[in-house]
């Protein structure tokens, strides 16, 4: 399970968190607060997703749970139209991109599932708890993942066949 969390949305003083949720007290649960300046829940939850696959095992068949329509629609369905596009117009596309990569790469297949957000399901309770958390760490504690992308898999320019005059 999957959430990202948000302190003071909207203004320059923003403190993002992310948490994967894997069991009350298991491992392999992960907090953390996002880096840099002008954080958005959106961000948070494209985030969350870059840190699960990252620490996951490779090869290994993946299920993600998340509360976001936001980041299963944008990775299940939007992905191959915005990079057709060449991410024009697209905001959050630098981490659009970095978790795009990171799936690819990966290794084996990864299932998005919704559930509806604070709905009374402890295992997505957990992640929001880990993700407010994550929200409440200093900045100095923001995790320093790698969003890097390999050249290899830099899909950038737009296709001419699908381009419009329109935004």
């Amino acid at each position: 399970y999957t959430d990202g969390s948000i302190y003071d949305n909207g203004t320059t003083d923003a403190r993002a968190g992310a948490g994967v949720w894997y069991g009350e007290g298991d491992e392999r649960n992960i907090t953390v607060r996002l880096p840099g300046p002008h954080q958005t829940n959106n961000m948070a939850e494209i985030w969350v997703v870059l840190e699960q696959v990252l620490a996951a095992a490779c090869n290994k068949i993946m299920i993600t749970v998340s509360d976001s329509k936001y980041v299963i629609e944008g990775l299940c369905f939007h992905l191959k139209i915005w990079e057709d596009s060449g991410w024009v117009g697209i905001l959050n596309s630098d981490l659009w991109k970095a978790t795009a990569v990171i799936l690819r790469q990966h290794g084996a297949p990864i299932y998005f599932q919704w559930t509806k957000g604070h709905s009374g399901d402890i295992r997505n309770e957990g992640a929001d708890s880990l993700a407010g958390e994550g929200a409440q760490l200093s900045a100095g504690d923001a995790t320093q993942a790698d969003t890097e992308i390999n050249h290899e898999f830099d899909i950038t320019g737009a296709r001419l066949s699908i381009l419009t005059q329109s935004l």
